[in-house]
């Protein structure tokens, strides 16, 4: 999903969402399922073609949307801290050498979702110097999460 906010005329602005069919982003299907629940329909909806592909685009007045628009902007963040924290733990846990903490490849999607719960959370997130959203996991506290894991298991 892409979001785009411009003016629209004294003190107005238009918001335009984005969604490309070919290539969903994991925020999609919640951003959709929102709008839906909470009965908000598009002034105007239209498919163009973007570097050969054909997207769905939503036209909201910025009024309209009102403090939707922040909850949609939520669930974008949302969606993009998980993809960060799982690449993030599958870095740190493919650089481990520590043969003690080797998970059995049929529990890893299972351990994989619970470390992303333990470290989904503000202290793991960053801004880098290109001003991108980064995670940033501590190995060390990756491992003590892992053994407790491992542990309960």
């Amino acid at each position: 999903m892409f979001l785009k906010v411009e003016p629209a005329g004294f003190f107005m602005y238009t918001v335009q969402i984005m969604f490309d069919p070919t290539n969903p982003d994991s925020e999609d299907d919640g951003v959709r399922n929102y709008l839906l629940d909470h009965a908000l329909e598009p002034r105007h909806e239209w498919i163009e073609q973007i570097e050969g592909k054909d997207c769905n685009w939503m036209q909201f007045g910025g009024c309209y949307l009102g403090n939707h628009l922040q909850e949609i902007g939520k669930l974008q963040r949302t969606a993009v801290e998980e993809e960060l924290i799982s690449e993030e733990i599958t870095r740190t846990l493919e650089s481990l050498d520590d043969c003690e903490l080797a998970i059995n490849p049929q529990n890893l999607d299972s351990v994989r979702h619970k470390l992303a719960q333990e470290f989904h959370n503000e202290d793991n997130f960053s801004v880098n110097e290109l001003g991108e959203l980064e995670a940033v996991i501590d190995p060390e506290a990756l491992k003590d999460v892992l053994r407790r894991i491992k542990l309960s298991e």
